[in-house]
Order: structure tokens, then C-alpha cells, then sequence
């Protein structure tokens, strides 16, 4: 079984390439939010308004993959103690643990897996840590998985890593079988562990002798310690700092030159299907759309309240920030919504850009996408871009820029 506590570990917390997924999605920052603090928090907020954009879906996805991991780090205080609910989960009635270590002998292991394979009793083998020379769950996997493959049996167990258990029952030397009994209370045996032997003694409530046999050190590091020793030893300003850097690198906004002249333009939003698009569902194949068919999204019936006004700005330019000011007005006062995307980024720190039009705006701002260029096929900026009076089209308003002034 894996805790919750060590879920960190699986999200690559550690390592540079967690940063880099960043850039693509907001979750990996808002689990390290809950343990660095409200700097981080605030930019991976700025990772989700900047990433979702005109892509509304994308958001969507981002915030889920953030609440989830929000959720592992909230369930991760076995960082510092040890949850009650986690506790209470180990201290389950009829569990049966059984703790080993790679420091035995690997047939003592596979003969352990062996016995327990036509065992009807919710047992779960536990390790401690990852195994020497290991730093991540996936090479502990791996390692894992191939001794279970060597048994050559199904078995009826868990096998994974709980360093809570082997905390909350002391355990400091391996075999060990342990027993949670009606009351909660745990009955341990070292040594020789025989699943049917030890409940056999249990049940005719005899004493348990410990240890039987051989008993060995743990090899394995506890690994709620060894994450908290990576995560104090990270430089978490300096990955901030560097993560800030490689977003604008790969996500900076498509570059627009200022427009002179005044032009408005009507797109036809059909597209044409181009190969077949087809998926399976319940054991049946289905074609969902034709090659050659087309298909105009505007004039599906979830579109018809469409009410998006978008507009395009180059905010380096005082006269295109008071022109996008009043258009913004003017959309709210036509109960339209207003989406500001930005072709460039503000001189200087470019995290500043957002905070600073918000203000100014009174709107949340987006970075342009290639996605919105390429369909509009657009040329410069200023622009506005909205729904037509002819059903199935799309408005491009293209603002011409002369002087101190934008538009008329």
C-alpha cells in the first residue's frame, strides 16, 4: 500500500523535469504550494489563468489536476506526524502485516509470497523505503515486481511501501508478522513468518514466541525521512525562479505588429472533416464524423448563447490599453463577455503583466495562443473578435493605430 505521504515522491517533486511539466500544467505547482508557501501558490495560479486562455476545457482540466493534487499534498502530514485517519486505516481489525526487507535472502522472500497466495486474509507486505541505490517509486517498482514475478504465484497481498506501519508497530528488524486484533491492539511475531501457523496459535490463544529463527537488519531508509531530507534540500527559490524563466521561453504570446488601418472581416467557423473520427464504446465501433462532412461549431445548440467578445492588445502601447479599456466597458454594458488576450508582454518582469492590467481592466487577462492566430487567421492588432449577425460566423474588427490614438 502507498500512503498518501508518499505520493510526493511519485510527483517527481524532486526533480527539474517536475518543473518543466509545469509549463504545461498547473498541478505539480500547486502540490509544492502546500509546502513552500504563498509565493508559489500565486504563481501557479498565474501558470492556470496564463495556460487555460481561449481554451476553457484546458482549464477546466488544469484546475482538476489541481484539486487533485492539492488533495495528496493535504493528506501528506506524515511529513511531520502521523494522521489519525491514516492510524486508524493501519489499525484495521483483521489486517495482517507482514514486514520484510531486501537484506533477506531473496528465496525467504519468494517462499513468504508463496505461502500467502491461497490465503484468504487481507494481508499487505510492507517495505519501509526504496530499496538501496533506488530514487524514485518507479525503480522501486520495477525491483518489486520482479520478485513477484519470480514466485511464480498469484499473491492474495498488497505489496508496497508503508513506513507509517512499520513506525506505528516499531518494527526494527524483519521478518515480522503482525496481527490487528478485535480491539485494535497489534500481536507480533519475528523470525520464521508461517501465516497459517501463527493464526493457528492465535485462535487456540496460545503464546506467541519471538523471534523463530533468523531475524535482519532493514536496509531500507524510512521513507518519510528521506523525503523530507530531498525536500529540505531543494532550493525552491531557485526553482521558482527557473521554472518563471522556461514558461515564458516555450508559452511567450504570438507576436502581432500595430495595425493603421481600419478593415472588419466575416469567418465562415465551418471546418471540413478530413479523415474519418471515430472511437469505441462498449464493445461496439462507432464513426462520430465522416471524412468530407462539415461541421460548424457555432451553429451547434450549446453555441447559440454565445457571448464571448475577444480582444487583442499589444500592452506596451499606452493608446491600445485605453482602447481595449473602452471596449471592455462597452462589451459589459452589451452584456457581452469580455476575454483580453495580450500579442506581447509588458517590459521588465513579465509576471507583473498580468497584475497590472487586471487592475487596470478590471478583467482577468490571457496570453495570445498560435491556436487564436491561426484560425482568424490574424494579421495585427489591436483586433476584436466576436460573434455575427449571420449565424455561423465569426466578426474580426481589425483597429487601425494612428498617433496617440486607436480606433475613431
Amino acid at each position: 500500500m502507498l500512503l498518501a505521504a508518499i505520493s510526493f515522491l511519485s510527483s517527481s517533486a524532486f526533480s527539474e523535469s517536475a518543473y518543466e511539466a509545469a509549463n504545461r500544467t498547473a498541478w505539480e505547482n500547486e502540490a509544492i504550494s502546500e509546502q513552500v508557501g504563498s509565493e508559489t501558490k500565486d504563481l501557479a495560479e498565474k501558470f492556470k489563468r496564463a495556460m487555460s486562455g481561449y481554451d476553457g476545457s484546458a482549464g477546466k482540466r488544469a484546475q482538476s489536476l489541481a484539486e487533485a493534487a492539492r488533495s495528496h499534498a493535504v493528506n501528506a502530514n506524515a511529513f511531520n506526524s502521523t494522521p489519525e485517519d491514516v492510524i486508524n486505516a493501519i489499525r484495521s481489525p483483521g489486517k495482517v502485516y507482514v514486514f520484510v526487507s531486501s537484506s533477506m535472502p531473496k528465496g525467504q522472500i519468494i517462499s513468504l509470497y508463496r505461502s500467502l497466495s491461497l490465503t484468504p486474509l487481507n494481508v499487505e507486505v510492507a517495505y519501509r523505503g526504496l530499496f538501496p541505490g533506488n530514487r524514485t517509486l518507479i525503480d522501486f517498482s520495477r525491483q518489486a515486481g520482479k520478485i513477484l514475478r519470480d514466485s511464480s504465484d498469484q499473491v492474495n497481498a498488497i505489496v508496497g511501501l508503508n513506513p507509517t506501519a512499520f513506525r506505528e508497530f516499531g518494527i526494527d528488524q524483519v521478518p515480522c508478522l503482525v496481527f490487528i486484533s478485535e480491539s485494535g491492539e497489534p500481536i507480533k511475531q519475528y523470525g520464521s513468518v508461517n501465516v497459517s501457523d501463527f493464526f493457528d496459535s492465535v485462535s487456540r490463544g496460545e503464546p506467541i514466541i519471538s523471534p523463530i529463527g533468523a531475524t535482519f537488519e532493514i536496509a531500507e531508509r524510512d521513507l518519510i525521512e528521506e523525503i523530507q531530507d530531498r525536500m529540505s534540500s531543494i532550493n525552491w527559490q531557485e526553482k521558482i525562479g527557473k521554472a518563471k524563466d522556461r514558461y515564458w521561453e516555450r508559452n511567450s504570446p504570438k507576436s502581432l505588429p500595430t495595425g493603421v488601418e481600419e478593415s472588419k472581416l466575416s469567418l465562415d467557423m465551418s471546418v471540413r472533416v478530413e479523415d474519418d473520427i471515430s472511437a469505441d464504446a462498449n464493445g461496439k465501433h462507432y464513426v462520430i464524423a465522416r471524412k468530407g462532412e462539415v461541421f460548424n461549431p457555432m451553429l451547434q445548440p450549446m453555441m447559440s448563447q454565445y457571448n464571448r467578445r475577444i480582444i487583442v492588445l499589444n500592452p506596451n502601447e499606452d493608446r491600445q490599453v485605453a482602447w481595449a479599456k473602452g471596449e471592455v466597458e462597452d462589451a459589459l454594458s452589451r452584456n457581452l463577455k469580455p476575454v483580453v488576450m495580450l500579442s506581447e508582454l509588458l517590459s521588465g518582469d513579465k509576471w507583473d503583466t498580468f497584475g497590472k492590467l487586471e487592475k487596470e481592466l478590471l478583467v482577468s487577462i490571457y496570453t495570445l495562443p498560435d491556436v487564436v492566430v491561426d484560425r482568424f487567421s490574424l494579421s495585427s492588432v489591436p483586433v476584436v473578435i466576436e460573434p455575427s449577425l449571420t449565424r455561423g460566423f465569426m466578426d474580426i474588427n481589425y483597429i487601425g493605430c494612428d498617433g496617440s490614438v486607436c480606433g475613431k
